[in-house]
């Protein structure tokens, strides 16, 4: 306690009012604080966590708050933890109830145990470099920073700087120098990294004689002493560097090691906010170092995602080397690679393209025609012009590197060949020669495997073999192979790395086409969330994950969630680039939800724009990606009455899947299924074998075990309980139903009805669609118990789709126009004609055509209801060219059926 005469005050916090009472003077020195309430707590728990505010969430909020003791900084330490590291409520709960020290205490009441276990929860999350760092920051142990070699050996022990000694070319020797020697020689080199620590010596407490050696009293006057002089400038430059180059991440860093820079970083930023306002006054060599620090700095900020300020740094960093003219190369060649990294990643491949060909150009001034930067120059460039959708001359350029890894005498299993090869398996991928991409990645997996070559290295390849089993319809073997790589991805990266959640979403999309709905939200859910609340990934990854999401929920028909989801995804892509490859593929989604919801006008706007961008800007890659948006624009064209030109583009969409994919391949039977839907009220027989056809190909597949030991693609059949072989059957029935073959519509509908409840539901359109036909069946029968229950089936059907479908879609007017005959039928006219609803002008085509396609007579003996179906309003209202057409087409069909 300070003395009377001393100035000073001294705050004690204690729970036991004895203790405080004992070494206070007065009472009145006290101030009792309390906890905040429950709902309070609550609440700020709420807020600092970014958790959901729904009331089933609460009940575990609240045992969390309570388990903290209501403690304000615990609470919100807590909640902080579980934002950044995306965990779910359970889970946070399981983690912090389940502690060690907690558990073993005996003691589960106490506050102590509580705080212990909220602050483990969060260190033991930081990397090992993080926890070292806090504990000199704080004290927590009274060990020195590690020696320089220390942090050398630890980076050799991991395989993935190891694999960086090999790309290094500084030009200090390395010949006959052990792995330890080649890193330390090169971040001597790079960093000067000898001067550094001595300048550190300089401006700080240091005493001691041990080289390398920072005491953590040392450390921490030093990175809170912001006050330097001018004359100190250059020296805190090169210790920023040395600082940066000891947690420097490499290119392809996990999403942990992403992490280690954030203090190194803010201080390399505020120092050169301060050379800038001063660099006028700089001598040459403080501009040295400060051309160095923002060439560093670009690159950390690439892998922050923070590409706008990255650029900013790396072009400050490039114009200084070329205005003052520096006989470096390699910092020029190094500067202008990572602008091509910052433009990629932020989705501009035109400018990146533009960057890594200037960089190719410089390695080929400054060093040999076979060196491995010109591997190196070439490689980037081969990855963005595939990004490009030029397949074909990624392909090409492939193949040329692969003839000068061998010209350097790689053998098959080097690194840097498998990684071209990998490259050459992506380019076959995406021009959809899925055999020969399958047997390379499978030689790469023998080679990987027999070699025990690096573990991401193969897990990347299980990945691409199971997208390539997926684009050639092998669906069982796709989620094989995604499933191996998600394990070996969790394992070594961790569940919120990008590769591990890329592979995920991949995972999540083939469980989609195989029909396990439930499973595949839950996939899609959980990637979106980490993407969402995690840093460190591109911002393409996350629209892309909107995107997988709302697939999902266009599938399982809620149609207005994917429509938002969709357009945020579209907005957050066209912010960062117009021109993406992955901007087709969203618009086409779009449109596909738009045209489920009623939208036609819109979706046939946004199928065009998809179908032009495909044609007009991805001539040369010919895909599934081009297939898709084909079908989407003959599909909204279909829906807009344009039922010509779009039976032409489906025939020229199946000639296209046909001739890059076998004919009994998912994508070409749905193709089909449309256009056997778009023709069946002019041709209902061959619609109908059409679609049965279709029928048989998901279900059987190849029908044999060709391509089983081989590795090759077998399409396999679906069960009969697949969403796409329900709504085939779906069809069906109404083609069957239409052409008055009533009992036998009867049967597939009764055969799928609990399969289609239990894949989609009772609330989804297609089972609503399913009412109808089964309410058209009964009211087919003829007698007054059937019609009322088909007026029944009408009405369950008209309330499901107002709740899910847009109020200007056409199967409104369908199901109305269903129930007011059923009505008429039952003599409830009155009733009728308050439900009738007139046809205006602009929807008499498309109402015509919903007449035509829907309304034909289940059967044709029962004429009560062919004349109540047919002109429901009396002769004369009816328009007469409309009634005309009709009758014409009634006698066209009679002799037929």
């Amino acid at each position: 306690m300070p003395d009377g005469g001393s100035t000073g005050h001294i705050l004690l916090t204690s729970q036991n009012k004895a203790i405080v009472a004992s070494v206070v003077a007065s009472s009145d020195s006290c101030i009792q604080l309390e906890p905040p309430s429950h709902d309070d707590a609550v609440e700020m728990f709420i807020v600092t966590s970014d958790a959901p505010r729904f009331s089933r969430d609460k009940a575990t909020i609240g045992k969390i708050v309570k388990f903290l003791r209501y403690l304000p900084h615990a609470i919100a330490q807590t909640g902080a933890n579980r934002r950044n590291n995306g965990w779910s409520l359970d889970m946070l709960w399981e983690r912090l109830s389940n502690n060690p020290k907690r558990v073993l205490s005996g003691r589960p009441d106490d506050g102590r145990e509580s705080i212990t276990a909220s602050h483990d929860l969060i260190f033991n999350t930081l990397s090992d470099d993080a926890q070292s760092l806090l504990r000199v920051m704080s004290f927590f142990s009274p060990s020195a920073i590690p020696t320089l070699e220390d942090c050398i050996e630890r980076r050799v022990n991991s395989s993935l700087h190891s694999r960086a000694i090999h790309k290094a070319t500084p030009s200090v020797p390395l010949k006959e120098h052990k792995p330890i020697d080649q890193i330390a020689a090169l971040v001597l080199n790079w960093s000067r990294l000898e001067g550094a620590l001595q300048c550190l010596r300089n401006v700080s407490m240091i005493h001691n004689s041990a080289q390398y050696v920072l005491h953590m009293h040392d450390f921490s006057q030093l990175m809170t002493q912001m006050s330097l002089e001018p004359s100190q400038c250059e020296e805190w430059t090169s210790a920023c560097i040395a600082l940066l180059c000891w947690t420097f991440p490499e290119h392809d860093a996990t999403f942990e090691e992403r992490q280690k820079v954030n203090v190194y970083l803010a201080q390399a930023e505020i120092l050169l906010s301060k050379y800038d306002s001063k660099k006028d006054d700089k001598s040459d060599d403080s501009v040295a170092y400060a051309t160095e620090l923002e060439a560093i700095v670009g690159q950390c900020l690439i892998r922050r995602l923070r590409q706008k300020d990255a650029l900013h740094y790396l072009k400050l960093s490039r114009d200084s080397y070329l205005h003052n003219q520096w006989q470096d190369p390699q910092l020029l060649l190094n500067v202008t690679r990572h602008i091509g990294y910052a433009y990629r990643y932020a989705g501009n491949l035109y400018e990146a393209e533009i960057a890594f060909r200037e960089a190719l150009q410089l390695c080929e001034r400054s060093h040999e025609a076979e060196s491995d930067e010109i591997i190196q120059a070439k490689n980037d460039l081969l990855t963005t012009i595939e990004r490009c959708c030029r397949p074909q001359e990624a392909e090409g350029l492939c193949r040329n590197l692969l003839q000068l890894a061998t010209a350097k005498g790689y053998h098959d299993d080097h690194p840097v060949t498998l990684a071209i090869t990998h490259n050459l398996a992506l380019c076959l991928l995406n021009q959809t020669k899925f055999e020969v991409a399958i047997q390379l990645s499978l030689e790469i997996i023998n080679i990987e495997t027999g070699e025990e070559q690096d573990g991401s290295s193969l897990l990347r390849t299980f990945n691409n073999l199971g997208v390539a089993y997926d684009y050639s319809g092998d669906y069982e073997r796709a989620e094989s192979f995604y499933r191996r790589a998600l394990t070996g991805f969790k394992e070594m990266f961790g569940p919120q790395d990008t590769f591990t959640l890329r592979n995920q979403s991949n995972l999540s999309s083939v469980l989609l086409t195989l029909g396990r709905l439930d499973e595949a939200d839950d996939l899609a859910t959980e990637v979106l969330g980490q993407f969402l609340v995690c840093t460190g990934h591109d911002v393409f990854d996350t629209a892309v994950a909107q995107r997988d999401k709302a697939e999902v929920l266009r599938v399982k028909g809620r149609f207005l969630e994917a429509k938002e989801l969709l357009v945020a995804a579209l907005g957050t892509m066209r912010e960062a680039s117009e021109s993406h490859p992955l901007i087709p593929g969203t618009i086409t989604s779009l449109s596909l939800v738009e045209g489920n919801l009623g939208l036609t006008a819109e979706a046939l706007v946004h199928a065009e724009e998809a179908f032009q961008a495909r044609t007009t800007h991805f001539v040369d890659c010919i895909n599934v990606g081009t297939f898709q948006a084909n079908y989407c624009y003959a599909t909204a064209l279909a829906a807009t009455g344009s039922t010509k030109e779009a039976a032409v583009l489906f025939m020229e969409c199946i000639e296209q899947c046909q001739r890059v994919l076998p004919e009994n391949h998912p994508l070409c039977l749905m193709v089909q299924n449309s256009l056997a839907c778009l023709t069946w009220a002019t041709s209902p027989l061959e619609s109908l074998k059409l679609l049965q056809d279709v029928k048989s190909g998901l279900t059987e597949g190849d029908g044999d075990s060709s391509g089983t030991e081989s590795g090759q693609p077998r399409i396999r059949g679906f069960g009969s309980d697949n969403y796409a072989v329900l709504i085939v059957s779906l069809n069906i029935a109404r083609i069957q139903l239409h052409i008055g073959c009533t009992s036998q519509a009867e049967f597939v509908i009764d055969s799928m009805r609990a399969a289609l409840i239990r894949v989609f539901g009772s609330d989804h359109p297609v089972a609503l669609v399913y009412y109808v036909i089964r309410g058209l069946i009964q009211a087919s029968k003829g007698d007054k118990e059937a019609t009322e229950e088909a007026y029944e089936l009408f009405t369950e059907a008209a309330t499901g789709f107002e709740s899910k479908l847009s109020p200007d879609h056409m199967v409104h007017s369908w199901t109305r126009c269903l129930m007011t005959r059923a009505l008429r039928c039952l003599g409830r006219s009155n009733e009728a004609a308050a439900l009738e609803t007139w046809p205006n002008a602009r929807d008499e085509k498309r109402t015509h055509n919903m007449f035509l396609e829907e309304l034909m007579s289940p059967r044709m003996d029962n004429f009560d209801w062919v004349r109540y179906t047919l002109f429901p309003c009396g002769e004369t209202f009816v328009h007469r060219q409309l009634r005309k057409t009709m009758c014409r087409t009634i006698l066209r069909e009679i002799p037929r059926l």
